[in-house]
Parts: structure tokens; C-alpha cells; sequence
């Protein structure tokens, strides 16, 4: 009996292992008995989760491929803390994703959108004169559990920006509430920034809203240079999206914020001694809106180090950029495989931010794809190749691990 005793687990430590553990592990652990499920998918387990750091309780993935025609990559789901590929989740929950989002559904449609574990894409006009039309909608889509919605098309708006929101802050237990059946999608035009609401209870846009002229937008040549915008203040359907605007015969630059509950746009001055820095190499993506901390950010690199420019505060109150280091160039290049010499790594392409896990998405010559996350200050390496190139489809997602996890009712006592 001594022998039989000392192979069983304290259910208090168990419960702490498995809130340790990636998706997959809990899952199953939730499927070895009844005891176990009331306790996994009760409210004390989801707030041990959600005690965890965020670069820990996020994973982040990628669709991606070089060139149309080209099958469409599926990066393995990683958490944003992990320094290897030894810290890779099980693949199972790549390879659903894989099978929800396949290469027929990114060929018809185009990703506009993501936030909070799903993907919002349009569809995509025919490439070649005599291909059939294709119904214009809006698709909503998780590509963790493969659901999918489809809306009709804003009716007036161009829709060439969107933002998409939860209905409410959080739910009891903390979690955003993106669901399918809980958000809010706004269109926006680029220039005019004239803007349409769907709401998914109601399943309709909304008349349009138009915002006051602002003058940078009214330049031919002046267009956005971030698809996807950082999201900052309340839920509810709250909140302003931000995106980074480009002149694109001059280099200067503008951050343009939207108010998601109005339709209000200003326009925020990007500091000179932040666009002085710009490395020449890079083009158009030398320089990224960031969320850092709950305040509005600037990423940028030189040759030698990666900048964080931040806003404290109300840029109407008066309040002024502060410059802060968040990483040597020579430090990414002792974590990670490089294919040419160390000097020869020079320039570095943002291509996202992720603003729930806090990570950073970038292409480096030499190097290839790489994810850094600001709060614990690691690197993954997601791909290596020698020359940084641009992507026919580059679509990043974030999966809130709670998300994968059911609830229940309170555990009776």
C-alpha cells in the first residue's frame, strides 16, 4: 500500500504542473477524469492562468509565403517567452491550424485584420480577365477551432483599414471577449478616414461617420505603412487604432489615431530626432507603431541598436517623446543562426507588433525571420534566409492560451 500511496500526486500539485504546461497537456489532463475537468475548467485554475506572465499565457503564429503560388507556411505555435525551438507547443495545434486556414481560402481572400485569436479577410478580386466574380464578403474566422462567419461588405467606405474589437472589457475571469459571436469591426478609408461599423449581434454595417479633414492625408502621396494598427484604451468597442503614416516620395512620417466609438481621427507629430535615426537600408519599414507598456510607442533601428520612442500620456496634454534602448543589435546576433559575418547583418524590417504578448515580428539581412518580445527580452527565430524580402501573404495572429481551455460552473464546495 506504501508503494501504491507514494505514486499518486497531491491534487494541489497537479493542478500547479498542469497550469505550467502548454495547451495540449491541459486538454488532456481535463480528459483523464471527472475530478480533474471540474478543476481545469473551473474559475481557481483559469485565475492561476491568468496569473501568468503575458510573453508566457500567448502564443503567437504566422501564415506566411514568399510568393503567390507557393503553398502557405504555417510557422509552429510559440510561446512569445521562448528562447529555442525546444520550447515549441505541440505541433497538434499547428496542424489544426493548417487544416482551417488552407492555401484556397487566403487565394480568394485577402487578410486585412487580427487581433485576439482571430483573422478578419475580404475577398479578393479576380487576378486574371475572364475568372469569375467572386461574392464580396467579409470573413471572420478563429483558426484554432476552425469557425467561420460571413458578412456582407461595408456599403460605402472603401474598407482599405479595419480595426477589430470585443463587444465588452473582459469576462469574469479576465479573458477579452473575441468571439465570434462577440465583436466589433470598424472600415476605415485611408485618406478621407470616413468610417462604417459592423456589429456582430446586429450583423449590419452602420451609417457611415465622417471624420474632420486632416491635412497630411489630403497629400496624394501620402498612404499608410502598417496594415495591422496597435489598439489603445478601453474595451466595449472603445478605444482608438493607430496607424503609421508614410510620405512616400520624402521620408516623413505621421502617427494617425482613430477613436473606434466616434470615428474621430487626429494626427500625431512623429519626433524628428526619431526619423534621423531611420537606417536608409530598409525602405518603408524601418519604423513601427508599438503598444509598449500601455502607452503609445515608436520602434525603430540603426545599425547597432533597436530604439523604443514612447509617449507618456495624452499627446494633446503636451506630453513629450522619451527614447529608451530595447536591444543591441549584437545581442539578436548572439541568440540566433546568422548565414553572413556580423558586420555584414546590417538593416532590419518591422513587420508587426503584437500587442497582447508584447512581440515584435522583424526581417534581418543575413538573418532571416525572427520574433523578439519586449517584456522578457527573448528571441525565437522563425526562419533563416540571407536577404530580407518581401511577403505575398503575411498574416500573424495571437492565441490567448485561456481561449483553448472550456469553462463550467463553480466547483461546489
Amino acid at each position: 500500500m506504501a508503494g501504491e500511496s507514494s505514486s499518486w500526486l497531491p491534487l494541489d500539485l497537479l493542478l500547479e504542473i498542469l497550469a505550467r504546461s502548454d495547451p495540449v497537456t491541459i486538454v488532456r489532463g481535463d480528459a483523464t477524469c471527472k475530478l480533474l475537468r471540474l478543476h481545469v475548467t473551473g474559475a481557481d485554475f483559469r485565475g492561476r492562468l491568468l496569473q501568468r506572465p503575458a510573453d508566457e499565457r500567448f502564443l503567437v503564429g504566422l501564415f506566411y509565403r514568399r510568393h503567390r503560388g507557393h503553398k502557405v507556411r504555417v510557422s509552429p505555435l510559440t510561446s512569445a517567452a521562448a528562447a529555442s525551438p525546444s520550447h515549441r507547443p505541440p505541433i497538434p495545434v499547428a496542424s489544426l491550424m493548417s487544416r482551417t486556414c488552407s492555401d484556397d481560402l487566403f487565394d480568394s481572400h485577402r487578410v486585412v485584420a487580427s487581433s485576439d485569436g482571430l483573422l478578419v479577410l475580404t475577398t479578393r478580386r479576380p487576378a486574371r480577365f475572364g475568372e469569375p466574380e467572386r461574392p464580396c464578403r467579409v470573413c471572420v474566422c478563429n483558426p484554432a477551432t476552425g469557425e467561420r462567419a460571413f458578412f456582407p461588405v461595408p456599403t460605402t467606405v472603401s474598407g482599405d483599414l479595419y480595426v477589430l474589437l470585443p463587444l465588452q472589457d473582459r469576462d469574469d475571469d479576465g479573458r477579452r471577449a473575441v468571439e465570434l459571436s462577440s465583436f466589433r469591426l470598424l472600415a476605415a478609408d485611408q485618406r478621407a478616414l470616413r468610417t462604417q461599423t459592423l456589429s456582430s449581434v446586429e450583423g449590419r454595417w452602420s451609417p457611415v461617420t465622417t471624420s474632420p479633414d486632416i491635412p497630411i492625408l489630403s497629400h496624394c502621396f501620402t498612404e499608410p505603412r502598417q496594415q495591422f494598427p496597435v489598439v489603445l484604451g478601453g474595451g466595449g468597442g472603445g478605444g482608438g487604432g493607430i496607424w503609421l503614416y508614410r510620405q512616400v516620395l520624402m521620408r516623413i512620417y505621421h502617427v494617425v489615431a482613430l477613436d473606434v466609438r466616434t470615428g474621430q481621427a487626429t494626427s500625431i507629430d512623429v519626433p524628428g530626432a526619431c526619423v534621423r535615426s531611420l537606417s536608409a537600408s530598409c525602405g518603408s519599414k524601418d519604423l513601427i507603431v508599438a503598444a509598449v507598456d500601455g502607452e503609445l510607442g515608436l520602434i525603430v533601428a540603426d545599425p547597432l541598436v533597436i530604439y523604443v520612442w514612447k509617449l507618456p500620456g495624452d499627446a494633446a496634454a503636451g506630453c513629450c517623446w522619451a527614447r529608451s534602448v530595447l536591444i543591441q543589435t549584437d545581442m539578436i546576433l548572439s541568440s540566433v543562426q546568422h548565414l553572413l559575418s556580423r558586420l555584414a547583418c546590417q538593416g532590419i524590417a518591422f513587420e508587426w507588433f503584437g500587442q497582447r504578448s508584447g512581440s515584435l515580428v522583424f526581417q534581418m539581412h543575413g538573418v532571416g525571420l525572427l520574433v523578439f518580445n519586449l517584456r522578457s527580452k527573448r528571441i525565437y527565430q522563425l526562419e533563416t534566409c540571407l536577404r530580407m524580402a518581401s511577403f505575398d501573404l503575411f498574416c500573424p495572429y495571437e492565441l490567448d492560451r485561456l481561449s483553448l481551455i472550456p469553462s463550467s460552473p463553480v466547483i461546489p464546495r
